[in-house]
């Protein structure tokens, strides 16, 4: 990522910037903000969000305060502090307070978008709209809903990196109604053809949106913070913790406890909510633990919960075998190309001279049909008939059930479904091997090839190819050929 501002500036000016900021937090932020103004290399993909988490870590560690200054004691203070900073740098580096929207994003702290899409096969991503949507589960295996655009990016590209195939659908910044609205149309005509997991915060607004897209359709998992996260992670809660504000209200409440046995939280979820009116953001985990433990949690989820799996969703399409040739037929085939190509060098002869005289006759000369450079090969019908029943045997029926056994997995595969596909058709090769086997070495093979040897491939070969013509029979062809044109002519 590249700036579009000078890397250097009046010493002076930023000197006496800095002294103006007070507040601890504030101080340890304009410090990093400087620093990736003064090093565009220490520049990562962020958001407002993240970047505040990030900030108030490195607060406590450095003061060992858990309490944040009251000015900034909750993310929208900081993000006002941060833009209020951010207008005065843009002035004081670009002569221009409007511009700090770009020298933001020259940070790499990124605006809250819309809904996006970020397939996986590297397409660029694109905006989820209602002409859109029936976009976001293409060649992929699942979709990872996330409302926080970094974090949510960092761990789809970690699942990917694990080999999991996963499209990313950005929810940042949108309520629980537009996410709803965002995938429903997916969901409304049946199996939308993936599997869709929603990564969210330990929030009334994160259990909403999970609990909301899992009643679109059971193929939706919860896979957000919760205390299940928390114990399965083994990750303290209380030092991530922190005031939810508002009320949160009755009914919403109510509402979420329907929510229980389709996002699998506990009660104690709702009483940490509720009563203790707390909440754990997604940003404050992946600061202070890192991606690691979502990877972990959403792969310990998808193996578990899911006992077994429906691979039509994941493209792994029916499997069949290809019936083989068949040793008889190949070695019948052999002998019959070897009279074929005697054939051919007789041909070529002749079509050597009809070709000279068509430069004389000007294309008027017919090949007559009757002419016959190749006969039927007789001299194989004994064979055919005698061996009639091995040729027609069918290696693959025998296999049929083998078969089934495949393909009744597809639909109900129990393990992982990353090496599913792998698994599946290397089950195939062995039965593929043990009929290609079959075909090499079917019944009567050793009396077929008797059979075939006493053959003699020069007898047939001179047996049924005739001589070539002479010149003469040719020219008399084409004098017999203008006749006939011309009496048409007169007539």
């Amino acid at each position: 990522m590249t700036a579009d501002f000078p890397v250097e500036y009046p010493e002076d000016r930023v000197r006496s910037f800095r002294q103006k900021a007070s507040n601890p937090l504030m101080v340890i932020t304009y410090k990093h903000l400087d620093e990736l103004i003064d090093n565009p290399e220490a520049r990562e993909e962020t958001d407002m969000r993240e970047t505040f988490y990030d900030m108030k870590k490195r607060y406590f560690d450095k003061t060992g305060n858990r309490d944040l200054p009251k000015k900034v004691n909750n993310y929208n203070n900081f993000t006002f502090s941060v833009n209020t900073w951010l207008r005065k740098r843009s002035r004081l580096l670009l002569g221009d307070v409007f511009r700090w929207v770009k020298l933001r994003d020259s940070l790499g702290i990124q605006a809250r978008p819309k809904v996006l899409c970020y397939p996986d096969n590297g397409d660029e991503e694109f905006l989820v709209t209602q002409k859109t949507r029936h976009r976001i589960g293409k060649g992929c295996s699942f979709v990872l809903f996330c409302e926080k655009l970094s974090m949510g990016k960092k761990v789809w590209r970690g699942l990917q990196e694990r080999g999991w195939s996963v499209n990313y659908v950005s929810l940042a910044g949108y309520p629980p109604g537009d996410i709803q609205d965002a995938v429903l149309d997916i969901f409304a005509e049946g199996d939308p053809g993936f599997y869709g997991i929603t990564l969210h915060d330990y929030d009334i607004d994160g259990i909403q949106i999970a609990g909301t897209l899992n009643r679109i359709s059971d193929k939706i998992m919860d896979v957000g913070v919760s205390e299940d996260f928390l114990a399965f992670t083994n990750i303290d809660r209380a030092p991530l913790s922190e005031p939810r504000g508002g009320n949160g209200g009755k009914e919403i409440f109510k509402m979420l406890h329907e929510y229980v046995d389709s996002c699998k939280h506990t009660t104690y979820d709702f009483r940490f909510l509720e009563k203790d009116k707390r909440r754990v953001e997604l940003d404050s985990v992946g600061v202070n633990h890192g991606v690691k433990p979502f990877l972990d949690y959403i792969e310990h989820r998808l193996l578990a919960d899911c006992e077994t799996w429906d691979l039509r969703r994941l493209g792994v399409n029916e499997k069949g075998l290809t019936e083989p040739e068949g040793a008889l037929w190949r070695a019948l085939r052999a002998a019959e190309k070897k009279v074929n190509d005697a054939r051919w060098d007789v041909a070529h002869e002749a079509q050597g001279i009809i070709n000279e005289m068509e430069y004389a006759v000007a294309n008027v000369m017919n090949f007559p049909e009757d002419y016959a450079y190749f006969q039927h090969f007789d001299a194989f019908n004994p064979i055919r008939e005698d061996f009639k029943e091995d040729l027609r045997i069918n290696y693959v029926a025998p296999y049929e059930d083998e078969i089934q056994a495949i393909n009744d997995q597809i639909p109900a595969y129990k393990g992982d479904p990353r090496t599913a596909n792998e698994i599946l058709s290397d089950q195939l090769k062995v039965i593929m091997k043990k009929v290609n086997h079959d075909s090499e070495y079917p019944p009567h093979l050793h009396e077929f090839h008797e059979a075939l040897e006493a053959i003699d491939i020069d007898e047939v070969i001179e047996a049924e190819t005739v001589e070539v013509p002479s010149r003469d029979y040719f020219i008399d062809l084409a004098i017999e050929a203008l006749n006939e044109l011309r009496s048409h002519s007169v007539e």
